[in-house]
């Protein structure tokens, strides 16, 4: 997101004024705020100030829609590097076989991937299946700043005993 000021003589197309330029999901989006007055009775100084706050305003606005894209995508699609049946519908928990530091065998857990620091919330004899995906929902909602109410919706996608199948043809990885 960029809002920029190109002077008199700067653009060979004559323009100048402000450009607001935002690429949201692979669209841009731009506009131009030109210091062309419609009315030489408006002042010089008043008109940029104005333009300047109307181009100010597109990229505060353009920051806000794109905030909450990102945001609605984080809580609906899985990360475009998830595994093929280790997503659980959204980006931060994945599925995982593996061995914790305490057990010689693999278990099944939920890996709340954190920036620098995941956690793996293993199933357990004392933590069924969906005590654990309680747990990791709260770590990931409390990790990555969730709304409570997207907290509590994802709470009720436990997810089934089956989504821990490896996929055919490949051993479940440590």
């Amino acid at each position: 997101m960029a809002v920029n000021f190109y002077d008199k003589g700067q653009l060979s197309s004559g323009f100048c004024g402000w450009r607001v330029v935002v690429t949201i999901r692979g669209k841009r989006y731009q506009k131009y705020f030109s210091l062309n007055r419609p009315s030489e009775r408006i002042p010089e100084e008043l008109w940029f100030r104005y333009q300047e706050t109307r181009a100010r305003y597109y990229e505060a606005r353009w920051q806000a829609r794109s905030a909450a894209v990102q945001y609605r995508d984080f809580i609906s699609k899985n990360h475009y590097s998830t595994l093929p049946h280790r997503g659980v519908g959204f980006q931060g928990i994945t599925l995982g076989i593996g061995r914790g530091n305490r057990c010689k065998q693999d278990q099944c857990y939920f890996s709340v991937n954190l920036r620098g620091r995941a956690a793996k919330v293993f199933i357990t004899e004392d933590r069924p299946l969906t005590a654990a995906w309680h747990h990791a929902v709260d770590v990931w909602g409390a990790g990555f700043e969730i709304r409570p109410k997207d907290i509590a919706t994802k709470r009720k996608l436990v997810p089934v005993p089956d989504q821990f199948k490896a996929p055919v043809g490949r051993k479940a990885r440590t």
